[in-house]
């Protein structure tokens, strides 16, 4: 004797199509592929970045200086007392020890190279320069255009 089961229409048993469960793979791996690079990077590779926002925010804070009490703004960055000064009262940002950090196109002050002086005039211009800070596997550059003294951050990796 066969049973014959009659089920009530648009009603169907409880559980998941094969559809519905790939399309919540595919979102989970959509997921996956934009979230985990991110937290992938290593810590020097976020300290370069942090360095170079730091640079690039006092050279914009120099230049803002120059422009508003209409007086000239040097910044010095010293390579082997790692820190980056200027105004009064003293500025100070400390370049950290396992970050190379290089710089162009300053005037050089003293110390075969190893102090650099970038001038902001009254009028927001500067002598510009190129400040590159690079890790074992990441590096970004910030420049300041010589005419407009603008300050901008460019990645290299």
């Amino acid at each position: 004797m066969s049973h014959l089961i009659i089920t009530s229409p648009g009603k169907r048993d409880a559980g998941f199509l094969l559809i519905e469960m790939l399309a919540v793979v595919v979102l989970l791996s959509l997921v996956a592929l934009f979230a985990f690079p991110a937290l992938n990077r290593s810590g020097s590779d976020q300290s370069v970045d942090r360095v170079a926002v730091s640079i690039i925010s006092e050279l914009k804070a120099a230049q803002a200086s120059s422009r508003k009490f209409n007086r000239e703004h040097n910044v010095t960055i010293d390579l082997d007392a790692r820190r980056m000064t200027w105004g009064q009262p003293r500025r100070t940002t400390v370049l950290p020890q396992p970050l190379a950090v290089s710089v162009r196109g300053a005037a050089v002050t003293a110390d075969a190279g190893r102090i650099a002086t970038i001038r902001f005039h009254h009028d927001g211009s500067s002598n510009g320069s190129v400040i590159t800070v690079r890790s074992r596997s990441r590096a970004v550059t910030v420049r300041t255009d010589w005419l407009t003294g603008v300050s901008r951050l460019e990645r290299i990796d």
